[in-house]
């Protein structure tokens, strides 16, 4: 018998007799094949004593139909525990704090075949995977543990909570004797002396399992450090930062410092806080503390009953797990404590993604019978945006659009790039109408039109505006474009493969990335691009009292002029283009973005905004408040900056905010705050 067939019992007692394999192998963390194994075991050992079996139901539901004599069972199973568990349990513990293991030497001091280590260690690698950890071998040492600091220590947790533990009476005294000789009295009393202190000061009392659990965390903490073993950053570092308690564990930290001469820098700070947290969660009426380490099993249940009520399978979705478990202790803490979330999405996310919100509202039940407490709808919302992202990257197929366009391949290649910065699309080609009728629609999903046509094609048409209006996006929407993931830079994705690997051929590197990666990439190598704000520079006018639509242009070209970026024709032509093709390019917005082609009258790319004080009629009577003219050196400079900025009007307060600007700095500290946000991910 081995301690985890014990477990599986044990989980068979605290569910009243009725279990499943899947749900023994998440809690113990072993594939379902194992776990199946495991069962024939233990039903053949009791049957061999008569005891109960336990019953095998259908779709691998499990019954054991008597605990009366539960009891006898479990004292039976302790008692009969193999010396092959204890060779199990030094040969992890030898992987966890001695960091490597070489199968030689383990065959000689265990006595014990090569095939049975290895047996053992396929056993051990299996529970590694959750954790992302590896063994890899190194070349005459043997096999060393790889992984992030964190998860190193996190499984060194939860075997250390095995052996000092005061609810354990069946511990190898041979383990705690190692364990012991790393981790002595004199720190485990220290640790136990810094919780007193953080208690007394808070005047709270925290109950036994997360008392010893934060004991044992603080002793792995200190040893880690004096072994040159850090952590170097932690999960919601902000939410933990702004925290009470992490300021008192910052004061107090000295006391351990100054005792085993070590340095403790803000990250472990941190993540003990992040602890400390959990004992207060945990501490009042559960004793199910060993979910704040092993939160996870809580995050799977809450993916698998989102995946059933989305009917779609998001199980699988490694990113979306992380997420939700570092979602979910932050989330907890602000539900024991009665802390508001600052910023609410409530609104914006039920008027957008009400069938998402939905189906989290019905999936976070085990979390809410985990806590006590009922989740409020903004924590349900910031929740859901988690599931959402998982949809979009799981699920977004790219589709293959054909563009029309009647106003010159320069306004087609507009549209195209606020297609392609929007949607997650493949852009097969721009034609002029009268080539539509003889294309080739066989490759094509969809048809985008500046035009107002008659569908007589095989595939559906969008009629659109040059710049995208927000019914625009919804009839695209509805069309089946779904929103594209968040673009990375090519330099920054460049400087993470150089800091962390060798390359032995760049230019082959870039070539292979842009072919894989595509539209997902903002090639910023080959050429500059040109943020929102500094192509505006000081071209920018508030309150203009021009008369009409030709004198707004030319008051703000003429800053363009001055600056060289451009000439009298470029601002001349812009006119004639309104003239001749009418107000294409305002939006309902009542932004207008009047533009040329270079005609050898274009010297740089700039942007120049004017804002009027009293909206003004362009030609067909429509309203016009803001006017954005641009000058593009190459046709394609500007694009990155003019799809900010439509996506700061459509998207973000800026256009309620107009009267609000007193001089252009003021317009120019927003536009970056803007671009900061949008850089860290926060506008997305």
């Amino acid at each position: 018998m081995t301690n985890r067939m014990l477990e599986i019992l044990k989980i068979f007692l605290e569910n009243g007799g009725r279990s499943s394999y899947k749900y023994i192998s998440e809690v113990v963390q072993i594939n379902e094949r194992t776990i199946r194994y495991d069962i024939e075991k233990i039903n053949q050992t009791l049957s061999e004593n008569r005891f109960n079996i336990i019953e095998k139901r259908s779709k691998g539901e499990l019954l054991f139909t008597d605990l009366t004599e539960f009891s006898n069972i479990i004292s039976f199973f302790q008692k009969n525990i193999s010396t092959d568990e204890i060779k199990d349990e030094i040969i992890l513990f030898k992987i966890l704090f001695q960091g490597r293991i070489n199968l030689n030497e383990l065959c000689v001091e265990l006595d014990v075949s090569r095939t049975t280590i290895k047996s053992i260690i396929r056993v051990i690698r299996e529970k590694f995977e959750k954790y992302n950890l590896k063994l890899e071998t190194e070349v005459q040492k043997g096999l060393i543990l790889v992984g992030e600091e964190s998860s190193i220590r996190t499984v060194q947790l939860k075997f250390l909570n095995r052996y000092f533990n005061y609810f354990s009476n069946n511990s190898s005294q041979y383990i705690v004797k190692l364990l012991k000789e790393i981790f002595s009295n004199e720190l485990r009393e220290e640790a136990k002396l810094f919780i007193d202190l953080l208690m007394k000061e808070n005047n709270t009392v925290i109950a036994d399992e997360p008392y010893l659990t934060f004991q044992n965390y603080i002793c792995i903490m200190i040893w880690r450090i004096k072994n040159g073993r850090v952590l170097t950053s932690i999960e919601n570092e902000n939410f933990f930062r702004r925290t009470t308690e992490f300021l008192q564990i910052k004061k107090n930290a000295g006391r351990l410092e100054k005792k085993f001469d070590v340095d403790i820098n803000e990250m472990e700070i941190l993540r003990v806080t992040d602890l400390y947290l959990g004992c207060h969660n945990y501490c009042d009426e559960s004793n199910f503390y060993n979910f704040w380490i092993e939160i996870d099993v809580l995050a799977k249940k809450i993916i698998e009953n989102f995946s059933v009520n989305m009917e779609i399978d998001l199980t699988k979705d490694k990113d979306l797990l992380y997420g939700i478990i570092n979602h979910l202790k932050p989330t907890i803490h602000r539900l024991k404590n009665n802390i508001s979330l600052e910023n609410s999405i409530l609104d914006d996310f039920l008027k957008n993604y009400k069938p998402i919100f939905e189906a989290t509202k019905k999936s976070v039940y085990p979390l809410e019978e985990f806590i006590g407490m009922e989740l409020t709808l903004d924590e349900i919302a910031f929740l859901g945006t988690h599931f959402k992202s998982a949809i979009d990257k799981n699920f977004s197929l790219e589709k293959k659009v054909l563009i029309v366009c009647g106003f010159g391949y320069g306004t087609s290649k507009l549209l195209a790039q606020q297609l392609k910065n929007t949607y997650s699309i493949f852009v097969k080609d721009i034609i002029p109408v009268y080539k539509l009728e003889e294309y080739d629609l066989e490759e094509i999903d969809l048809i985008v039109t500046t035009l107002h046509l008659e569908n007589r094609f095989s595939k559906p048409l969008v009629q659109v505006n040059t710049i995208l209006s927000g019914d625009d996006r919804i009839n695209l929407e509805r069309a089946g474009l779904q929103e594209q993931q968040r673009k990375v830079k090519f330099t920054n994705l460049i400087k993470i493969i150089e800091k962390n690997t060798l390359i032995t051929n760049l230019s082959t590197l870039k070539k292979e990335l842009k072919e894989l990666m595509g539209d997902l990439l903002i090639d910023d190598t080959s050429k500059n691009i040109l943020s929102l704000s500094e192509l505006l520079g000081d071209n920018i006018i508030l309150q203009s009292e021009a008369k009409g639509w030709k004198e707004a242009i030319q008051d703000i070209g003429e800053l363009l002029i001055e600056e060289g970026a451009c000439n009298i024709s470029y601002i001349e032509s812009m006119i004639k283009k309104i003239e001749e093709y009418g107000s294409y390019m305002v939006t309902n917005k009542k932004i207008a973005i009047p533009h040329s082609k270079n005609d050898n009258n274009v010297f740089k790319t700039s942007m120049g905004l004017l804002i009027l004080k009293e909206e003004i009629d362009f030609p067909g009577g429509l309203p016009v408040k803001i006017i954005l003219v641009f000058t593009s050196n190459d046709g394609e400079e500007h694009l990155e900056a003019l799809a900010d900025f439509m996506d700061l009007t459509n998207n973000h307060s800026f256009i309620a905010k107009l009267d609000e600007f007193v001089n252009p700095r003021k317009v120019l500290d927003t536009i970056k705050k803007f671009e900061f946000l949008s850089k860290i991910g926060k506008n997305r």
